[in-house]
């Protein structure tokens, strides 16, 4: 407590809050911090201050903004006491979110979306377009997002360049936020050679829940994007379970289009199974990858060292060739980086080509080359993050 008496620190509080004296009142809760007081003690003055009127205890909260309260929960009872004084209280809203100490604007910033005070508009606009501190920037795109507003499109589609990938990802999903046509066009706008913005992009159409919305993107895709763009949205709408809009995307690409994106990966898969290489051709299929099947490893090896390949997937137990002794015939040539490989077995099978009790391990899979191992069964979830981990981008 620091020597302060909490039941005399509450009824000096009342009594300034009665007496409307915010000046006494914002010099007593300076020693409303931690260092000062404990969390009882903090609660207490907040369940004073949510009795008093909104002009004298507004001014008062923002003050409280800028002390030092670390307890979650107390923190939380203010950002509610915050939300439940603030209006009526706009002007004052819009003059802390840009005349204050950074802590304060934030919550003043959060405010202005949680309560959807369009008033506050030209503020965060302000804030969006002037700020360079991202810890800021990004909750006031978050804010402006509420609204929804199309005109907003352009401000946030500025930000696609930025450094901070915290301002893009509030960029993406803010865009993703306007039912608009534009947005579809702007959202897919954003793709480009990180995967990571692409993974954002994809997630913001496929959460955006309307038909329409849904339509325009895939109809901007098929028809307007470049291969590359295409190739990117189908990997990525895969890659978080998005496999049916993504498949509905593809049926809208022509023919030639959609050979032309599936040449441009050259994917080799070996079993001798016929419903093994049926089910792997399915698999890729979903996420828009076409690959050229093999149950005879000896015709393969021939095709992979005489053709440009991107990525091998092979069975081990194979007859004639195994997929270790492929796996070596192939590093001849490619290393692992120039062509990855991507084994498909059981753990029987390794039980079987084992040598000295050699286990499965990272030894085992650096001595034959092998990139990856996945063990059966496994999940759509497996086979897709691995052979996109493999796939060059």
């Amino acid at each position: 407590m620091g020597g302060i008496n909490a039941q005399d620190f509450i009824n000096e509080l009342i009594f300034c809050l009665n007496a409307k004296d915010t000046v006494k009142a914002k010099a007593l809760l300076q020693f409303a911090s931690d260092a000062n007081v404990d969390v009882l003690v903090q609660k207490m003055a907040l369940a004073e201050l949510a009795k008093g009127s909104e002009d004298i205890v507004f001014p008062l909260l923002e003050y409280l903004t800028k002390i030092e309260i670390s307890n979650t929960e107390v923190q939380e009872c203010l950002h509610d006491l915050i939300l439940d004084k603030a209006y009526g209280n706009t002007n004052l809203v819009t003059e802390y979110i840009t005349n204050n100490e950074k802590k304060t604007r934030i919550q003043f910033i959060r405010v202005a979306g949680d309560l959807f005070l369009e008033e506050t508009i030209p503020a965060l606009i302000q804030v969006v377009k002037d700020e360079t501190d991202p810890e800021i920037i990004t909750p006031a795109i978050n804010s402006l997002a509420v609204f929804q507003k199309p005109e907003h499109i352009e401000i946030f589609s500025s930000f696609s360049t930025h450094s901070d990938p915290d301002i893009i990802k509030a960029a993406i999903f803010a865009i993703g936020a306007v039912s608009n046509p534009r947005a579809a066009d702007t959202l897919i706008s954003f793709l480009c050679e990180d995967d990571t913005i692409n993974k954002l992009v994809v997630q913001a159409l496929a959460e955006k829940g309307e038909k329409s919305f849904r339509e325009l993107a895939g109809t901007h895709i098929a028809e307007k994007a470049s291969p590359s763009t295409r190739k990117a949205f189908l990997k990525n709408m895969a890659t978080i379970g998005q496999v049916e809009f993504a498949k509905e995307v593809a049926a809208k690409i022509t023919g030639t289009d959609q050979a032309e994106e599936s040449s441009s990966m050259k994917i080799v898969v070996m079993d001798d199974s016929k419903m093994m290489l049926k089910l792997y051709q399915n698999k890729l299929s979903l996420l828009g990858l076409a690959c050229e099947i093999y149950r005879r490893p000896e015709d393969a090896v021939k095709r992979i060292l005489s053709g440009k390949t991107d990525l091998v997937i092979t069975d081990l137990n194979m007859p004639n060739i195994s997929g270790l002794e492929l796996t070596m015939e192939i590093r001849r040539k490619f290393t692992q980086t120039d062509l990855p490989i991507l084994m498909i077995t059981t753990q029987s099978d390794f039980i079987e080509e084992k040598e000295e009790d050699i286990d499965v391990n990272e030894a085992l899979l650096k001595k034959f080359g092998i990139n990856i191992i996945l063990h059966k069964p496994f999940s759509d979830n497996d086979f897709k993050e691995s052979v996109f981990k493999l796939l060059p981008t």
